[in-house]
């Protein structure tokens, strides 16, 4: 667009009208990862709680996959002692990355999203589940002050966990959080509705 000699601006934030909640949209998954499957993300860290605590629902692992042997320790539920063979309980299922229109089914589909990432520039994902009213998980050493935003989230709003790198922790975090889930729900998205209300101005045609 500047190179044709129209002004562009890159809009920063949540399309608060696009991530929202979607009435009657079934729960088919218990938690959504959607990152990129590098180590800094820490994929199979979120895969360890799923196969550690075996929650009943299956779990949705998606994103680039640009590191196999990140992708194969998914798989198996992010413990290196199961093997190829030995049958898991973690119900994963991974997938690619989703195109950008589906996010917010993806996200009302789930119940939960956690995000496993030691190293992030937003998370957007994390933000965008949140507006989507899926309360969210992120973990307390992750870099670049992600980790006190989200904290600063959960004390003015809920909504959101900030919990030790651990699987016993994430499932700490998700108990207490199913426990008064419709409020958790409701306060995430009004976490977002605050920090962004005005960003879906940017998406829409102008008058």
């Amino acid at each position: 667009l500047r190179a044709g000699g129209l002004p562009a601006t890159k809009a920063r934030g949540v399309p608060t009208n696009r991530y929202r909640p979607i009435p009657g949209v079934p729960k088919q998954w218990h938690v959504i990862c959607p990152n990129t499957f590098v180590p800094g993300k820490r994929n199979p860290l979120v895969a360890q709680y799923c196969e550690q605590f075996a929650p009943v629902l299956p779990s949705l692992f998606i994103g680039s996959m640009e590191n196999p042997a990140i992708v194969d320790m998914t798989r198996c539920g992010g413990i290196p002692l199961n093997k190829p063979g030995i049958p898991q309980r973690n119900g994963i299922q991974l997938g690619g990355r989703a195109p950008y229109a589906a996010m917010p089914l993806l996200f009302n589909a789930s119940e939960f999203c956690i995000v496993g990432s030691q190293e992030e520039a937003g998370p957007w994902v994390a933000l965008e589940a949140m507006a989507c009213g899926v309360p969210t998980i992120v973990m307390a050493d992750c870099a670049w002050f992600v980790a006190e935003a989200f904290a600063e989230l959960e004390r003015d709003f809920g909504g959101v966990r900030v919990v030790p790198p651990c699987a016993e922790a994430i499932h700490a975090a998700v108990e207490d959080m199913r426990g008064q889930y419709e409020y958790e729900s409701i306060q995430a998205r009004a976490a977002i509705v605050a920090r962004y209300e005005r960003v879906h101005d940017m998406y829409d045609p102008l008058d």
